[in-house]
């Protein structure tokens, strides 16, 4: 029997450090959050403290603040079991690295080119590979930090870097070919393992996601010696982000199967729930003194995880500005962060205030409310936003979409999550196939990325393993959308089918799990799962 959609308890969800939100345990058990040792000297956690976001999320070691505004089961999710090196890991990397090298680069190709021409503007969507030399220079990992979650499941979170010599060449029609031969990442990534049976090998799949988006430089050739001078460096470059982020930072997850009876839908994570953030006010900005009369007209562009940036309004001619705006995104993880840059709205360029960020974590631990000092070109401005934040829980009540707390414009009351695991008996000749499943709902339309017949891949029962998530609002419940599912091979439609908004509310758990015929033959495996909120 599936597993209920939303199962799963946020007082349970990562142990601390910074990490990702769905699993997992080791042999070592999470410490005790009254067994810590790193201290909160009060309520404002500034921003420069995450520069080690390895060894200062945990609670303070017999911290009577740490219960202030924190439930014992938040703070017992960020406890940590304590960071390891990993050399081992990294002489074995380097071992494998001549054949990691050929398989990375087949990898890459065979999931990045479709979403390519999934995501891409105009000729961009022509953009392919020609060649993938990963280079000589093996990946890296470091700091390795294993949480219990739940039973059945193992996290690791690791740090990965990687200095990459690579020669990797791209071509798009109309743009012409370009190379890459130097890449550099670094990142944190998590890591489930799950589910864990009692069977070879032990674990059934593996699910791989950045914590935030990793930072990335790109040496370009070719097209790049014109494009960094140029818009278009920074097109090409935001286009690589923006697909990495599509695939690879919470809550985006690839998923690696080990066993091949594996089922996705017991196998797929939900995020922890829902973190509200508030801009609340901002103190401390200063009148340049060459420019008396020049009062900033402040701003913010706030930044958690793959989500889309959020700006605030304007607070004109004002150096303490008040704004009480709130925003929920989807929280994945207790380490994800939150980043906030203040800017002066001017016509002739809007300047830089400062920036500050803060993990979720230590936002928590702070009671949910503090100030982030904001820093510019490494030095601190003075000025400083205050945030708060509140921690909505998933659940299969809907109540909260009746509730005004969850009605505006950036303020979600659930969250619709459809997985679409695969397809059976795509028509045609295996050597043709191409199949994808687009998913229209409330006017929107979602691929999932394209199955074609390589080696080890089933491409006439294709596996997709593919999540969409759609924030609820009170406006979707009142109109109930329903869900269109089409099945396409190349350009051809096999043929769609259906689910009411209604059926799957009367679903047990509001989770309905079908197989539906799709016409000539195939069908397709789909669960869609409507949650509702509630407060933590």
């Amino acid at each position: 029997m599936p597993l209920p959609c939303f199962n799963f308890c946020l007082g349970s969800s990562d142990a601390g450090k910074p990490k990702t939100t769905d699993k997992p345990s080791s042999q070592q058990p999470a410490t005790n959050p009254t067994e810590t040792s790193s201290t909160i000297d009060n309520q404002v956690i500034k921003s420069e403290t995450l520069e080690d976001p390895h060894t200062s999320s945990a609670p303070a070691k017999n911290n009577p603040k740490m219960a202030e505004g924190v439930s014992a089961a938040v703070a017992a999710s960020l406890a940590s079991g304590g960071v390891e090196s990993v050399g081992f890991l990294n002489d074995l990397v380097r071992q494998l690295w001549d054949y990691i090298n050929i398989a990375g680069g087949k990898l890459t190709k065979e999931i990045v080119e479709p979403m390519f021409k999934e995501m891409l503007p105009g000729p961009l969507k022509s953009l392919h590979f020609e060649k993938i030399d990963l280079g000589k220079k093996p990946l890296k990992f470091d700091n390795v930090d294993v949480h219990t979650r739940e039973k059945g499941m193992v996290k690791l979170d690791i740090d990965v870097s990687w200095d990459g010599n690579c020669d990797i060449e791209l071509a798009a029609s109309m743009l012409g070919s370009f190379g890459v031969e130097s890449v550099k990442i670094k990142g944190r990534l998590s890591v489930l393992l799950c589910p864990l049976i009692n069977r070879m090998p032990i674990v059934s799949a593996m699910q791989i996601g950045f914590i935030n988006p990793p930072d990335i430089e790109l040496d370009f050739t070719g097209l790049a010696q014109v494009a960094d001078l140029c818009i278009i460096d920074d097109t090409i470059r935001s286009i690589i982000q923006n697909v990495l982020a599509g695939i690879l930072v919470l809550p985006n997850r690839l998923l690696i199967k080990l066993d091949p009876t594996n089922n996705f839908f017991d196998t797929y994570k939900h995020p922890l729930g829902l973190i509200r953030i508030t801009i609340v006010k901002g103190q401390g900005f200063k009148v340049p003194k060459q420019f008396i009369k020049d009062i900033p007209d402040v701003y913010c562009k706030v930044k958690f995880g793959a989500e889309k940036m959020w700006k605030t309004s304007t607070k004109n001619n004002d150096t303490t500005p008040e704004w009480d705006e709130k925003k929920d995104f989807i929280l994945s993880d207790h380490d994800q962060i939150l980043e906030i840059e203040a800017l002066d709205d001017d016509l002739a360029g809007d300047d830089n205030l400062g920036a500050g960020k803060i993990t979720v974590g230590k936002l928590l631990l702070a009671g949910g409310t503090t100030d982030i000092p904001l820093i510019h070109e490494g030095e601190d401005t003075g000025a400083s936003i205050t945030v708060s934040s509140s921690i909505y829980q998933f659940t299969s009540e809907t109540i909260s979409c009746e509730s005004p707390d969850h009605s505006g414009k950036e303020l979600l009351c659930g969250l619709v999550t459809v997985l679409v695991a695969g397809a059976s008996n795509i028509p045609g000749k295996r050597e043709e196939a191409a199949s994808k499943v687009q998913l229209t709902y409330d006017g929107k339309d979602y691929l999932t990325p394209t199955i074609f017949n390589n080696p080890g891949i089933d491409a006439i029962n294709p596996s997709y393993d593919w999540s969409f998530r759609v924030p609820l609002t009170p406006d979707m419940i009142s109109s109930s959308p329903g869900f269109t599912f089409t099945l396409m091979n190349g350009k051809e439609t096999i043929g769609s089918t259906s689910a009411t908004f209604e059926e799957v509310l009367q679903s047990p758990e509001k989770t309905l799990t079908a197989k539906r015929d799709m016409g000539e033959g195939a069908s397709i495996d789909f669960r869609i799962c409507i949650a509702g909120v509630h407060m933590v």
